[in-house]
């Protein structure tokens, strides 16, 4: 038993499909289509109202109330797009309503109600239902007692999240006649409510899983130097494959290492030849492992080194891929190109690396925008949103606000940047997405140019590694540059205009929802912005303060409402300190409390002390300054940026909120 405590030293990587991502991963099936081209294709009335066809049409006639047409369905669960075709000439909406498995009678959780347009034309209605377990009817309410509404066609699609995750992964003895090998256990389960069938290559018959049930799967381990591999591949009824590589860091195995310093001479970056990983060593100590350097869906290339390496820069080429380190002090640059050539709707798996491993207890780490970890904090953390809510080791990229990941220990400090905003990073720490104890990130992509700055903590403090990365990659390469407008500045204010005068909007044009089914309010903040964009609304009778994240009152300064705002402004104020906890925090509750867990701390007190300092400025009232000070006092604290919500991120983070209502 000796030797398995190797595992003391694994470095697992999972490929692509993680158990997050499974989770995520979805396909949309078209599940039914109706065209009403012969009969009424198992649609029934229910009650008052006549059915006939004319003209390809379904036509449903109200006799003596408000029609009702069904049909039965049978069709597992999932999220339901459905697309329905009508016209009709009378004012009315429709009231969708669905049974399933689990609820078969009709209810208020099960309904939905679509607008109509009454203009006698073809009008298309999409529309989502959420189905747990098994849809077993659709029906239609027209809500008018007398009219006539025809039906072309109903399509309805099923997207459902994919079945299958990951839910572990264990190296274990596995002996068998009398012969003891090391395996890597993967437990597979079924995280949907309906019966998930697949397959795997190492048996004939395919496996059936039932709901929340798992499977443990064993694969032997195949080692080659210090890197050792292993991919479990599963092929499911329906869903797309699953190859989920590991590969593993073997302390005890031998490799020719290439060896060259990495700043001053007790550095230094060793390659393997045929560059499947390199690792960081500080003297004797190995302090990080780059493992592997790239890969494809957990096929390492067959890469070979090229003549033209040199003591500070290594080629490395392979049909499919080329790899470059180049060395200069303390940083590597790596630049990897796939060679494949690849059309838009070319369904290759991307390439991966370097996939960056630290050793040792984390002192700092940052994805901007995504993370900010301090000594002992974990990525992903659950503290904020419930499972599977929180996993944010691999983040879209749109979330990132700088193409930056730092990770520090008290071994090693290593910074990575990029410029091409279109690569997705990784980022886990402790490693959750392989379920060890190092600390992980690396981009994936076609193209990924990137920079690893490697520092050791008696140059730099590892508690302050994310600030001093963010100040030196800011000041040596300054902010990304904006990307180019999507259209000029004279279309841009008319797309804003429609966006604000759009379904939201009331009818006599002074009047917004905040949603969907929320009452219309004369809102100040949307009228300011209406001015600002030269759309001047009608003046309303009255405004109501609010209506959007970002506060902008000049609308009562505009109509001459300055007694009005400061009256309204300060008993908002001191309703709002009524609010303030005795340690000077402003605290918002969650609106979405089945995901997300936590209150939000420093972003609210930021925006609400920035909200009183502004009132202040502009009313003189002095004697309210002091609630802003304990708000300054507690936001001291914050060693930490803490605050960002599932559905609000990265708003609700402290700099960007408190940014955004600044400016």
């Amino acid at each position: 038993m000796a030797r398995w405590r190797f595992c003391l030293f694994l470095l697992f990587f999972v490929g692509f499909v993680s158990s997050s991502e499974t989770q995520e991963a979805s396909v949309e099936r078209k599940v039914l289509e109706t065209t009403f081209v012969r009969d009424a294709e198992h649609w029934k009335a229910e009650q008052n109202c006549r059915m006939f066809l004319r003209n390809n049409a379904l036509c449903v006639e109200a006799v003596g109330g408000q029609p009702i047409v069904f049909r039965s369905t049978d069709e597992v669960g999932g999220l339901f797009r459905i697309v329905l075709r009508l016209k009709t000439a009378y004012a009315s909406n429709c009231e969708v309503l669905w049974t399933t498995k689990g609820t078969p009678r009709r209810d208020a959780d099960h309904h939905i109600v679509i607008p109509l347009n009454a203009d006698g034309q073809w009008n298309d209605y999409e529309f989502e239902l959420s189905v747990p377990d098994i849809l077993t009817s659709i029906a239609f309410r027209f809500t008018a007692q007398e009219g006539v509404w025809e039906m072309e066609s109903v399509e309805v699609y099923r997207k459902r999240s994919h079945p299958l995750a990951i839910t572990k992964i264990v190296p274990t003895l596995h002996t068998e006649n009398g012969i003891s090998e090391e395996r890597l256990r993967y437990t597979v389960t079924n995280v949907s409510s309906v019966v998930a069938t697949f397959r795997i290559p190492t048996r004939e018959a395919p496996i059936s899983l039932e709901p929340n049930r798992s499977i443990d799967l064993l694969l032997p381990i195949r080692t080659k130097g210090n890197l050792a591999a292993v991919t479990l591949h599963i092929e499911p009824e329906e869903f797309p494959n699953i190859d989920y590589p590991v590969f593993l860091y073997r302390s005890e195995g031998q490799t020719d290492w290439i060896q060259t310093p990495l700043g001053a001479e007790n550095k230094i970056l060793e390659i393997a030849p045929d560059a499947r990983l390199a690792r960081i060593r500080h003297g004797e100590q190995v302090v990080a492992i780059l493992a592997p350097l790239v890969h494809r869906n957990g096929v390492i290339p067959s890469l070979s080194r090229k003549s033209t390496t040199t003591a500070d820069s290594f080629e490395f080429e392979a049909p499919e891929v080329s790899l470059r380190l180049d060395v200069q002090g303390e940083s590597i640059r790596f630049r990897i190109t796939d060679k494949l050539a690849k059309s838009t709707d070319d369904e290759t798996p991307q390439l991966e690396g370097p996939a960056v491993r630290l050793l040792g207890s984390l002192r700092s780490g940052l994805l901007p925008g995504v993370e900010f970890l301090g000594p002992g904090d974990e990525s992903s953390s659950p503290i904020d949103l419930e499972p599977p809510y929180h996993d944010r080791s691999h983040p879209n990229p749109a979330w990132l606000t700088m193409p930056l990941a730092v990770l520090a220990t008290e071994k090693i400090v290593c910074v990575m940047s990029w410029n091409d905003p279109t690569l997705r990073p990784t980022f886990s720490t402790p490693n959750l997405i392989d379920r060890t104890d190092d600390h992980r990130m690396s981009l994936i992509g076609d193209k990924i140019n990137a920079t690893l700055q490697c520092s050791f903590p008696n140059e730099i403090g590892g508690d302050s590694a994310a600030i001093r990365a963010i100040r030196d990659h800011v000041q040596s390469q300054g902010f990304p540059e904006p990307p180019s407008a999507p259209r000029n500045s004279e279309d841009q204010l008319r797309f804003c205009r429609d966006a604000i005068q759009g379904p939201l909007q009331s009818s006599d044009g002074i009047a917004w929802s905040v949603a969907v089914d929320a009452t219309p309010k004369p809102f100040a903040d949307i009228l300011s912005t209406l001015d600002r964009l030269g759309a001047v609304p009608q003046r309303p009778l009255f405004v109501v303060s609010g209506g959007s994240d970002i506060a902008n009152d000049s609308i009562y300064f505009l109509t001459g409402r300055v007694d009005e705002w400061r009256d309204n402004r300060e008993k908002a104020v001191r309703t709002l300190l009524s609010t303030q906890s005795p340690d000077g925090s402003f605290q918002q509750r969650t609106r979405f409390p089945d995901v997300e867990t936590a209150t939000t701390s420093f972003g609210v007190t930021a925006m609400r002390a920035l909200e009183i300092m502004e009132f202040v400025r502009l009313t003189g009232k002095k004697d309210l300054f002091e609630a802003v000070e304990r708000a300054l006092e507690y936001l001291k604290r914050g060693e930490v940026p803490r605050g960002g919500f599932h559905r609000d991120t990265p708003l609700r983070t402290p700099d960007l909120l408190s940014a955004a209502a600044a400016t």
